[in-house]
């Protein structure tokens, strides 16, 4: 029988050059060698088709130096194989306790309390708890993947061995009732959740119900509230706008509040539109639009306090129910970049109180002797 060197198997081999150097050996890199499988062992056979006739470090753990032989290298391979079998057996052997012991000294659950009253719910945080509980469900844990795949070493391991530690796992009977058990605990839990959502559900139902009725009954009120002042206190010609709807709401509010406020008439009434168009010509520089805060105060001069009296007499015999507090007015620009660019105070006293469905507020000047803003 002929025999052609094309027919001749070959194995490819990658030398280090630097090993090569040191052991004495002439060439580096790839190279090729011929190899009968008659000569071989059956273990050096399948470990060479295993690393498809291509021998380097990546398979051997060693640098090849090129003075190994054929049969030295593929024994190389074949222990590192079995080096490294042992080795993932071993991370899976030690998930498996690890998992095995988690699932049967794990708490069940981690604790927590339900109002069945309100269905408020407090839970206490523990990672480790395999019943992991929510606002809505009693979530299983030992029932993922990831409770798999993340015990011990294994976490370095192959994915293709969690389903062997699953198995391994659900296997022990100890495992297997203490499952059973954590099964009909979360399913407890789960209906208890469910009660608790549905009591929480009908109570959130019920209160917006009765927000719902609460607005109706207010926009009612309000309207009859609207209806009365225009009826009374308002011109027949009003009277006339309103039934045919056409009388807006806020003229009907002005004259509200010109009503409410009327006590207060011999004081001195906040003219915004004055103090915004002063306040326009003095900032004028800056532009923008005119802003509006409030201020704290924390001094007033003989003679804004002595008003500050006279204003809360004033409402104390003819406002039951109205408060009187004394504030900065500050005025400036919105074009404004720090605290340092000029703005316009004013000290006023704010005069607020609640009629039927409605808030009324109304701001009276406090001027010194001078009656000057202050700047």
């Amino acid at each position: 029988m002929n025999t052609f060197s094309e027919n001749q198997y070959t194995v490819k081999i990658y030398v280090d050059k630097a090993a090569a150097c040191l052991a004495g050996y002439d060439l580096h890199g790839d190279i090729e060698r011929t190899v009968k499988p008659s000569e071989l062992t059956p273990r050096q056979r399948q470990t060479l088709v295993d690393c498809k006739f291509t021998l380097s470090e990546h398979y051997t753990g060693v640098k090849i130096d090129g003075t190994q032989s054929i049969e030295e290298l593929l024994n190389l391979v074949a222990d590192k194989v079995d080096a490294d079998k042992a080795k993932e057996q071993a991370r899976i052997d030690e998930a498996v306790e690890i998992i095995t012991r988690r699932i049967v000294e794990n708490s069940a659950y981690n604790p927590h309390h339900i109002d069945t009253r309100t269905g408020r719910l407090e839970i206490e945080p523990n990672k480790h708890a395999l019943i992991q509980i929510t606002s809505e469900k009693a979530d299983k844990t030992w029932m993922r993947r990831y409770f798999y795949q993340s015990a011990g070493t294994l976490y370095f391991g192959k994915d293709k061995s969690i389903d062997e530690i699953r198995d391994r796992v659900l296997s022990n009977p100890e495992v297997a009732d203490r499952i059973a058990s954590l099964d009909q605990v979360a399913d407890h839990i789960q209906a208890q959740l469910d009660r608790a959502k549905e009591t929480r559900d009908q109570i959130a139902a019920k209160r917006k119900a009765q927000a719902e009725l609460e607005q109706e009954r207010a926009a009612q009120a309000r309207k009859e509230q609207l209806a009365d002042f225009v009826l009374t206190q308002m011109s027949e010609l009003d009277q006339k706008k309103w039934v045919a709807d056409l009388l807006p709401e806020a003229e009907i509010l002005f004259d509200m509040t010109d009503h409410v406020f009327k006590p207060l008439d011999q004081f001195q009434a906040v003219d915004r539109a004055a103090l915004y168009a002063d306040a326009r010509d003095y900032l004028s520089e800056y532009g923008g639009t005119i802003q509006e805060i409030t201020r704290e105060v924390i001094a007033l001069a003989d003679e804004q306090f002595m008003l500050l009296e006279a204003i809360k007499k004033a409402v104390a015999s003819s406002m039951p129910g109205a408060t009187v507090e004394p504030l900065k007015l500050v005025l400036y620009s919105n074009n404004a970049t720090s605290d340092d660019d000029p703005e316009i105070e004013y000290t006023v006293a704010r005069v607020s109180v609640r009629r039927g469905e409605f808030d009324f507020r109304r701001d009276f000047m406090l001027p010194e002797s001078n009656g000057s803003e202050e700047i």
